[in-house]
């Protein structure tokens, strides 16, 4: 939470590490629900790690490599140029659309890991994205979403993060800053993503005999 608010220093910020980057002066209606959604996640990342204690799994590795699908739904073509192109050099698997019908259908079919979405489209509000892969699918894995718009609007923002952004950035936003975000919540999803696998193995070890590879009693109590 900074005075510094230009676009190397926002980058810098997360590109360090930073959870998240807020530049004075604070809306407090936003700062509450940045800190609800980083507590949400600090949970997730408490009990994974607990369980992966008592399982007795080794450490998640840290992998920093910038890697990853995303996807960006932006109508105006040079702004989703602006928004590939850093994506694509720092090594990013990015696929696009121009409107928010065919943008459901390829983001349900290609399964990205991110989404960049602008809220003005020319088929309906952005804003259905997160209504459709983040309200309509509770408890199933949906893509981090970052909203991207030229709408800075306060009230706004605040619906959007409500309804289950992961984050809102006002353009214009640098190359680096679009870089920085992403990899920021690629490193989120990578963390969750590999505790999850490990949590799923380690279940599995537990209902099976590892000399036979049989289903042991506790799969037949748990069955039965």
């Amino acid at each position: 939470v900074t005075g510094f608010d230009g676009p190397e220093e926002r980058a810098h910020g997360i590109d360090c590490g930073a959870d998240d980057f807020l530049a004075k002066p604070v809306n407090l209606a936003e700062l509450q629900l940045r800190v609800q959604s980083q507590v949400r996640l600090h949970r997730l990342q408490r009990e994974l790690s607990h369980r992966g204690r008592i399982l007795q799994l080794p450490e998640l590795a840290s992998d920093a490599s910038p890697s990853g699908r995303v996807f960006v739904l932006e109508d105006d073509l040079e702004w989703r140029t602006l928004l590939i192109e850093p994506l694509r050099a720092a090594g990013y698997t990015v696929e696009s659309a121009g409107d928010l019908r065919s943008g459901i259908a390829a983001i349900a079919r290609a399964e990205p890991d991110v989404v960049l979405v602008d809220l003005r489209l020319p088929d309906g509000d952005g804003s259905e994205i997160i209504r459709r892969f983040r309200q309509l699918n509770p408890g199933r894995h949906t893509p981090a979403i970052i909203v991207v718009t030229a709408l800075d609007d306060e009230e706004q923002k605040l619906e959007c993060l409500r309804l289950g952004a992961d984050d809102f950035v006002a353009k214009p936003i640098s190359p680096l800053e679009v870089v920085a975000r992403v990899g920021s919540q690629m490193r989120r999803i990578r963390a969750s993503a590999q505790a999850a696998d490990q949590a799923e193995k380690a279940l599995g070890d537990a209902y099976t005999d590892a000399l036979t590879g049989v289903y042991n009693r506790r799969y037949l109590d748990e069955d039965l």
